[in-house]
């Protein structure tokens, strides 16, 4: 119905008392109260008034089998001048770790010719946007006795509103498979509507359904691991797996076949399965899903498939195709570092893969082949068993390089699980170069402190150190004096190049020094793998720049007179005087 605010009545009355020239405490009474009438009034949110079922079938899966989820209620109060009108309501969906996006296809917001507000049933025909964690309903109708209007007849007027949901048909596997079982809670509050403008703008109050379970309840098998190739007389590596799934592939987590007529058998389309694999009781199934028992074929065939038969459930589509192949000899298919490379570590691992599972695997079963100074030792295996090993080499020394090989020559009944031995050498693995050697540094003669002084015209020019090292070219020298370090890739050095080295100390650092102190340089360098030099030394000099004070001669016999004559030149002239 069209509403007009009290406000606009209010007005209307006062220019007809006006016109009447009435002007009483009546009329101003009048006006007053119609005015305060005119405060906006508050909508509330309440529960609906039917019970949601609470268990959510996960075959409920198009508009017309759709699900009764959550319903609740809108009240009008306080203000019979004001309707409640808004045109976006979204739903909350209770975070469990699901993208509700993938799992619910569609929904309908409606409601029904039950709600007392005497619309009759009315249901959304706008948009519906489904997210991660919402349902979104916009493009509401909020005209006269539409969705998105609750009357305000001033007596409170409540309008109850249904929720209604379906579910996807192709939900992703990783979801499909956790399903069963988890809760879908929905939820409203206030922050969910747009409110139209001028319309009651406080909607105090929520409402969360009962938590909506989604069962599951198979009606399938479905291969889950399937078949892979195979020797001939060998078990299947991984086992084949089934799953029991409803019609669009949702696991039934509580499945089990301890109630049903017959296990699960498994047939092949080749002639040679051996014996009558089956998925058996229900100590084979968990959480919906089977293990088949071992499946051996003894004839080579493919490509085949694999088939199951009995049980209660409908079959499931044939397997993958896969070969049997003829048995044959295993073989080392790598050998590949498993550490960094280069390496001065006194142990290192390599991976060994073979072609197939073998046994007795044992450390006999390898040599190494070195070059340089490099040596070790084969002191580990990690299992017995396996397509995959583990081999350590320890006692590492040297320079050089280590590669492991597999040794025939050396085998030690290292088979397959039907007996076969590896048939040939490996000797293409992957190389470490090792390095356990330490590099050498020595520092050059140096004309500047060699007299074993640095004195005050010295210290005014920078001091160039120089030496020689065998270290790779590239590496940094480091110099340290008075506590200070200076590198070789400062300023004015050079890094390590052919064997040699230099390192520029700044004059500033030399005046820096404390006159009368005895001083030295250390020399130090690292190798490309972290080996350390053993540290050189300049040898020690003292920082000398305090100037004598006295300087004299002590009068002298020979020359005292003032002559140096014929005789006294043959005898050596000396010279004797102090100094301070």
């Amino acid at each position: 119905m069209k509403k007009y605010s009290l406000s606009s009545l209010a007005f209307a009355i006062c220019k007809s008392l006006k016109f009447f020239g009435l002007r009483s405490l009546l009329t101003s009474t009048l006006i007053a109260a119609l005015l305060f009438a005119n405060a906006q009034g508050t909508t509330t949110i309440g529960a609906g008034p039917n019970s949601e079922t609470g268990t959510l079938s996960s075959l409920e899966t198009n508009v017309g089998s759709q699900y009764y989820a959550f319903d609740f209620t809108l009240t009008t109060l306080d203000n019979p001048q004001q309707d409640f009108e808004f045109t976006q309501l979204n739903i909350d969906l209770a975070d469990v770790g699901i993208d509700w996006s993938q799992v619910i296809a569609g929904a309908t917001l409606r409601s029904p010719s039950s709600s007392p507000n005497n619309d009759g049933a009315v249901t959304h025909g706008g948009g519906v946007t489904i997210t991660s964690s919402q349902i979104q309903f916009t493009g509401i109708d909020n005209t006269d006795d539409q969705l998105g209007e609750v009357d305000d007849t001033g007596i409170g007027e409540t309008k109850i509103y249904v929720v209604e949901i379906y579910l996807s048909t192709s939900i992703p596997a990783n979801i499909a498979s956790q399903l069963d079982g988890v809760a879908l809670t929905l939820s409203v509050s206030s922050s969910g509507f747009t409110i139209v403008q001028n319309s009651f703008n406080a909607t105090p109050g929520s409402d969360t359904s009962t938590p909506n379970v989604i069962g599951v309840v198979a009606t399938d098998y479905s291969f889950l691991q399937q078949p892979t190739d195979v020797n001939l007389n060998s078990t299947m590596v991984p086992a084949v797996t089934l799953e029991a799934v409803d019609v669009n592939g949702l696991r039934d987590l509580g499945y089990d076949n301890v109630a049903e007529s017959s296990p699960v058998g498994i047939t092949s389309t080749g002639a040679s399965l051996s014996g009558s694999p089956s998925v058996a009781n229900a100590s084979d199934w968990v959480m919906g899903v089977g293990t088949v028992s071992a499946i051996v074929h003894t004839s080579v065939e493919g490509p085949i498939n694999l088939n199951t038969t009995s049980g209660d459930l409908t079959a499931a589509p044939q397997s993958s195709a896969f070969n049997v192949t003829a048995d044959v000899a295993p073989t080392v298919t790598s050998i590949v570092r498993t550490d960094s490379d280069p390496t001065n570590a006194a142990s290192i691992d390599y991976t060994v893969t073979f072609s197939e599972n073998v046994n007795d695997v044992e450390t006999g079963d390898f040599v190494l082949f070195t070059t340089g100074t490099a040596s070790g030792a084969v002191s580990a295996v990690s299992s017995a068993t396996g397509q995959v090993f583990t081999v350590t080499v320890n006692t590492v020394a040297g320079d050089g390089t280590i590669r492991l090989d597999f040794s025939t020559t050396n085998l030690d009944n290292a088979t397959d699980d039907t007996a076969n031995p590896v048939s040939a050498d490996f000797t293409s693995g992957e190389v470490y170069t090792v390095d356990r050697v330490d590099p050498t540094i020595a520092i050059d003669a140096n004309a500047t402190i060699s007299d074993g002084y640095l004195n005050a015209v010295e210290d005014n020019t920078d001091l160039t150190v120089t030496g020689t090292s065998n270290a790779e070219d590239g590496q940094v020298v480091t110099l340290t004096l008075n506590s200070l370090t200076y590198l070789s890739s400062d300023a004015g050095g050079s890094d390590v190049t052919a064997g040699a080295w230099t390192v520029v100390i700044p004059a500033a650092a030399l005046q820096a020094l404390s006159d009368g102190v005895t001083y030295s340089i250390d020399a130090d360098v690292d190798d490309a793998v972290g080996n350390s030099a053993t540290t050189a030394n300049s040898g020690n000099f003292d920082y000398d720049i305090t100037a004598p004070s006295a300087f004299a001669i002590d009068a002298n016999a020979t020359i005292s007179d003032g002559f140096l004559n014929a005789v006294e030149d043959n005898t050596d002239l000396t010279l004797t005087g102090t100094s301070t």
